[in-house]
């Protein structure tokens, strides 16, 4: 895939992508990572086991994590871009792949979610029920939402029972509008921004160390999870299950344009039936209602853009797939990986472990 004139793969030389820096010590820095991949593209291992060829490329992606992020930085005032500027410029040499597997694993991957199967939606009101139920929802309308079912009830008036991304409607409700004006009508979802599995209301003693890393670099990048309610309207959108997917696995993210609440929707998928070409205005049904908080979606497409770049959503979508396929581990620890990622989802391993 191509983003922004970038092919996935290798860090292009500096010299081909000089509208990207803002510097000459961001280039400079960029340059170290850059120079540190090459010389590891440059060493290949001979006769390597698997587990030995996952090593070396995970230090590849490693490395690839943190100098497309020096492309890509979000958050405001360039916060992210100082924090991984000064984090590469006082590192060791050999400490650069142990930086960027901390950005993969705590900025990156906290993004993504595999899921075959829908995510589980509370039921529906019935028919009949629905005024009644409307009618219960605007006594508490404006009060932030107490939890995934009311969040996502209110996040439906905000956004008209529709999908955000495609506009199609909610099939449970299509009744409620004039024929004439519904096209396509199907079942829809609630997608966080900042996926709430990772760290919000973790009760497990094991996931705090996993947590506290994730809080601390992005509140590094100048993002304070802990203020940001993760079912708040700022945090949820509605969408349609094949949308949704998209988004959780990083093949799916919004880029803003000039205009306010406008975004152009980006998808790794050309060919993907409900992604429309033209850009896309959020809008509320009622303006005390807000719409997504456009910093969590800069922080969501920066993570999609650093994840196919760097490798690391070919990595993710590969543990995630052969951990629901592995049951017997291989004798050459070839397997290790897999189970790495899957500890990693449970809290079970600390950060840079």
């Amino acid at each position: 895939m191509i983003i922004q004139g970038l092919k996935s793969g290798p860090l292009p030389e500096a010299k081909q992508i000089e509208h990207f820096f803002l510097s000459s010590s961001h280039r400079s820095a960029y340059n170290i990572v850059q120079t540190k991949e090459r010389e590891v593209l440059k060493n290949p291992l001979v006769n390597p086991s698997q587990q030995q060829r996952e090593g070396y490329q995970d230090t590849l992606v490693n490395l690839r994590v943190i100098g497309y992020l020096f492309l890509f930085f979000p958050g405001p005032n360039h916060r992210a871009l100082a924090d991984v500027f000064s984090s590469v410029v006082s590192a060791e040499d050999t400490d650069l792949a142990t930086l960027g597997e901390i950005y993969k694993k705590c900025f990156v991957r906290a993004f993504y979610k595999y899921r075959k199967t829908p995510a589980f939606i509370p039921s529906h009101p019935s028919r009949p029920s629905f005024d009644q139920r409307v009618d219960k929802i605007r006594e508490t309308l404006y009060e932030a939402p107490k939890d995934y079912s009311d969040s996502k009830f209110k996040a439906l008036i905000r956004d008209n029972f529709r999908c955000m991304i495609s506009g199609v409607y909610e099939e449970e409700y299509q009744h409620q509008f004039p024929e004439d004006e519904v096209d396509t009508a199907l079942s829809t979802e609630m997608a966080h921004v900042i996926p709430e599995g990772n760290y919000f209301g973790l009760d497990k003693p094991n996931k705090e160390k996993y947590a506290a890393s994730i809080l601390a670099v992005f509140d590094r990048f100048g993002f304070i999870i802990e203020k940001f309610d993760v079912h708040s309207l700022t945090n949820v959108m509605t969408m349609i299950q094949p949308i949704h997917n998209s988004f959780d696995r990083l093949r799916l993210w919004l880029e803003s344009t000039d205009k306010l609440n406008e975004y152009k929707v980006v998808v790794v998928n050309r060919k993907h039936a409900f992604v429309p070409e033209k850009p896309i205005t959020f809008k509320s049904t009622d303006p005390r209602l807000p719409l997504p908080d456009p910093q969590a979606l800069e922080l969501h497409a920066a993570a999609c853009k650093v994840a196919h770049l760097s490798g690391a959503a070919e990595q993710f979508e590969k543990y995630s797939r052969d951990f629901e396929s592995t049951y017997v581990l291989a004798e050459d620890g070839g397997s290790s990986a897999v189970l790495e990622h899957a500890f990693f989802k449970a809290g079970l391993i600390e950060v840079g472990a």
